[in-house]
């Protein structure tokens, strides 16, 4: 699809879709993002930013403009694990969550729970970070990892993290 038959898509549906994800890959590295966002909320669009915060010049720039409802930001891993982990350090993402503190739109930090994020190393992430409207992890929960959890009352600390089911996750707390 080319850019016109991608906004020729949107405004056949303006007024029957309620919003559109911001996703793939990593949004914030198109250069014309605030131009399609623009156009998207013109047609009566909310806009959700999925971004992994690398990149907070763009972020803050939708931010500015009033271009986002919401955003949702990946957390990978404890910040120093960050250049092993993501190849880049964990600035951008300590700086995109400080726009995100300093805007008025919801956001939320999660953490995809992967094999080698052991419950201890999620509980040093929640730690790490300050108080947040909202942290999420996106389980695939089995038997034993929800054991583990459990141990370490990973899921019972309210202040640490709220697991949701991914499936149906955005229609709970989306918009």
């Amino acid at each position: 699809m080319d850019a016109s038959e991608v906004m020729e898509f949107f405004e056949r549906r303006a007024g029957l879709i309620e919003g559109v994800v911001l996703s793939g890959g990593e949004p914030a590295l198109q250069e014309d993002l605030p131009g399609f966002a623009l156009e998207l909320k013109r047609m009566g669009y909310k806009l959700k930013l999925d971004t992994n915060g690398s990149r907070p010049f763009m972020v803050g720039r939708l931010l500015r403009e009033g271009l986002l409802d919401y955003v949702a930001m990946d957390y990978k891993a404890p910040l120093s694990m960050y250049p092993k982990v993501a190849g880049a350090g964990a600035e951008g993402v300590l700086e995109t969550l400080a726009l995100l503190k300093g805007a008025k739109v919801r956001y939320e930090l999660r953490t995809t729970v992967i094999p080698e994020l052991a419950p201890e190393i999620l509980l040093r992430m929640a730690r790490e970070m300050p108080p947040l409207p909202s942290y999420a992890l996106q389980l695939s929960f089995t038997a034993r990892l929800a054991r583990q959890c459990a141990k370490t009352q990973l899921i019972r600390q309210r202040s640490c993290a709220t697991p949701r089911r991914r499936s149906g996750r955005f229609s709970r707390m989306f918009w």
